[in-house]
């Protein structure tokens, strides 16, 4: 038996991403200025002034050098969540073992295009590694055409033939739930959005045994359900005609609910929790009518300090122009950006060509979407477009064909989804209701006017006058969920299924 583990210093993301950020810092440019004026002393005392004078600004620039190429690697840290390039010794082969040659070659090609600065080990991989057999296989190119082609020899080079197009395709829902950092998605309606989370979701939580899911659906759509089938909390509310004050005590209360899920989870497991707001366009805009800035305070407070705690947010939106829903590129600037569109969409994004968050060239565009999903996909952590895979449709709706899918929508699958969206693992037993929900349900059991009741209305009531809007919010939603109780949004009330 032996206690050794090749992978004993794996790390998160997050990790990585401070130690390069450190030695990105240790440039070295301090000691190169110090040792240029101990140089130019030297050389002014034994030859002259003038060759002093030189070192001396040779050892300036030199250490302007460094400087800048330690803030541009710093920058492609913070931008992109780059380190291969960055990390040295130990810590750059633990790196790879971790994530992988692929995943190595990916992001040294990705800093070599932009000219950032390599660390020692790193230049030593690139060279030998991923530059040296490229430069073999076009000296293989090279003697073929010289002897006029050998047809047996030249088929078996092109199996390994660099296709460029390979360079736009990637697996983006394994880079995105590898990495699980706040995310902004942007699509328009039926660019594919939900499908993409409903696979990321699902390799997330294959990669991340301890991770927690959370999903607050605004669009509330049965159709749709089954993109949520792999989460452990599913809270839908159609947010599209209730009105803002009720949409802005719903998300302030589901914020409330994630933030205990966030919390119990980091304390008993370590693990991270993942809150996502879908359709969040529809609630902020809501929110910034009713004055609320709830959702605002959770995306600043999740990029400052939640990462520490595990709380990690995806936002979905249908715009790029975040001033409509009461925020400002400040606030989502440390997210990163996903964008995602389809062959149809694309003389659409026009109107998207002054935004800040991405670019895009409609040429590309076109021959992106010019593969078997009729989708393109862009990641703001590498600042580049993709071919979007053909992904698993989770959902009982085929927003492209506008047919039903059946095998989504029998009855049992419908029923399983049912039960996944109220949270409970499979095969156990029906949440009990909190002591404020069976405080409610008598009430309304008991009530002898049998009319809907707003939230004034419960607030009369002695034993329930203190509780607050967000307890009383949620507890209603316990009922709601428990099917013990009917919400109508646009009345912002609940009543019995018998009244």
């Amino acid at each position: 038996m032996t206690r050794f583990s090749r992978y004993k210093n794996s790390k998160e993301a997050e990790e990585w991403s401070a130690i390069a950020f450190k030695e990105a810092g240790n440039c070295g440019n301090e000691k190169t200025l110090t040792l240029g004026i101990i140089l130019a002393l030297i050389a002014t005392s034994v030859t002259t002034p003038v060759t002093g004078g030189l070192i001396l600004v040779w050892a300036l620039w030199e250490s302007i050098k460094q400087s800048r190429n330690s803030k541009r690697n710093q920058k492609a840290i913070i931008d992109s969540g780059c380190v291969a390039h960055i990390l040295s010794g130990d810590n750059f082969y633990d790196y790879k073992l971790q994530v992988g040659d692929n995943a190595i070659a990916e992001e040294l090609n990705w800093a070599h295009e932009r000219d950032l600065k390599f660390s020692n080990d790193a230049l030593d991989y690139y060279e030998d590694y991923i530059q040296a057999p490229q430069r073999q296989q076009l000296q293989v190119f090279k003697e073929l055409e010289s002897v006029g082609g050998m047809p047996n020899v030249i088929q078996t080079v092109d199996t390994v033939t660099f296709d460029p197009s390979d360079s736009k395709r990637i697996d983006v829902v394994s880079s995105i739930a590898q990495n699980m950092t706040n995310c902004f998605f942007l699509g328009l309606g039926g660019s594919g959005k939900s499908m993409l989370l409903a696979n990321c979701i699902k390799r997330a939580k294959e990669l991340h045994p301890n991770l927690k899911v959370m999903v607050m659906d605004a669009k509330a759509n049965s159709a749709e359900a089954g993109y949520y089938q792999f989460c452990d909390k599913h809270r839908p509310f159609k947010c599209e005609n209730a009105k803002p004050g009720a949409v802005a005590v719903w998300a302030e209360s589901m914020i409330q609910e994630y933030l205990e899920l966030a919390a119990d989870n980091f304390a008993q497991t370590n693990g991270k929790t993942l809150c996502i707001w879908d359709d969040g366009y529809l609630v902020a805009h809501k929110l910034k009518q009713a004055k609320s800035t709830a959702i605002i305070d959770q995306i600043v407070g999740s990029s400052s300090v939640g990462g520490l705690e595990g709380r990690i947010i995806w936002f979905v939106s249908q715009s790029p122009y975040v001033k409509d829903m009461g925020m400002s590129l400040g606030q989502i600037s440390q997210m990163n950006t996903i964008v995602v569109t389809k062959d149809s969409q694309i003389g659409q994004l026009q109107q998207w060509k002054h935004n800040s968050l991405f670019s895009f060239s409609l040429d590309e565009l076109g021959e992106l979407t010019d593969c078997q999903s009729k989708r393109a996909i862009y990641l703001g952590s590498k600042a580049q477009w993709y071919e979007m895979p053909v992904l698993e449709n989770y959902s009982s709706f085929d927003r492209d064909t506008r047919t039903s899918l059946t095998e989504n929508s029998s009855p049992t699958k419908i029923q399983e989804i049912k039960d996944n969206s109220v949270a409970r693992p499979a095969g156990a037993e029906q949440v009990k209701l909190s002591e404020l929900a069976q405080r409610l349900l008598s009430f309304f059991d008991n009530a002898k006017n049998k009319e809907p009741k707003t939230l004034a209305d419960l607030k009369k009531k002695d034993e329930l006058r203190n509780q607050g809007d967000v307890k009383l919010i949620r507890a209603l939603d316990e009922l709601v969920r428990a099917e013990e109780v009917i919400f109508d949004g646009d009345k912002e009330t609940w009543s019995k299924f018998d009244w």
